[in-house]
């Protein structure tokens, strides 16, 4: 069928042309059949009728949906109050909901596991409060530089936009060693990750 092609304009005419060839009583029989409203039809019944050149936008002025902004007006100030998220965080939330969890490194290799969320927000913590070298959370978390980089990105300035600050501790660690000796002192037993392919 040819109507899904045409631009609205267009349609009147070819309904307003249908209903004039039908004759009285066409604009309501057309307008049901189209599954159109009836003054729509009898638009294009005057389009045909006047002949005119057509014009070179199929609406007139102010025709359309109106904006969300003109139909609500609180809106744009609720949207500016709105905390932004970032684009990278929206996107990982995201595709977190579409997979139905965190991307897992597959058995046979490939590439490391993507951290979750959680372990996103623990890699920084520990990165900010004991200052554990990078290779040391790469093992930790069996992932490779990149997606530890990666988290730090992100979730730093969230906790910053959320004005949540990250005590540094006194003493820095700077092997795993240091930092599961520290944890079994808490009755922490840590199970470092698989150590990645490639990093």
């Amino acid at each position: 069928m040819i109507f899904p092609h045409l631009d609205e304009r267009q349609r009147r005419l070819l309904v307003g042309a249908e209903a004039r060839a039908w004759g009285r009583g066409g604009i309501r029989a057309v307008a049901r059949a189209a599954g159109l409203r009836e003054g729509t039809v009898s638009r294009g019944v005057s389009e045909v009728d006047s002949g005119a050149d057509p014009p070179g936008r199929a609406r007139m002025v102010g025709g359309g949906r109106k904006r969300l902004t003109e139909l609500d007006p609180g809106l744009r100030p609720a949207l500016s109050a709105a905390p932004p998220i970032p684009y990278t965080a929206h996107h990982e939330a995201e595709l977190h909901i579409h997979r139905g969890g965190p991307s897992r490194r597959k058995p046979a290799g490939g590439h490391p596991p993507t951290p979750t969320l959680d372990e996103m927000l623990l890699i920084t913590v520990l990165k900010t409060r004991f200052g554990l070298p990078r290779r040391v959370l790469v093992e930790l978390f069996g992932t490779s530089h990149g997606p530890i980089a990666k988290a730090e990105r992100q979730i730093r300035p969230l906790l910053e936009q959320h004005k949540h600050h990250i005590e540094p501790a006194h003493t820095s660690l700077r092997t795993l060693t240091e930092f599961t000796q520290l944890a079994a002192a808490h009755g922490i037993t840590l199970t470092p990750g698989t150590k990645p392919a490639r990093q």
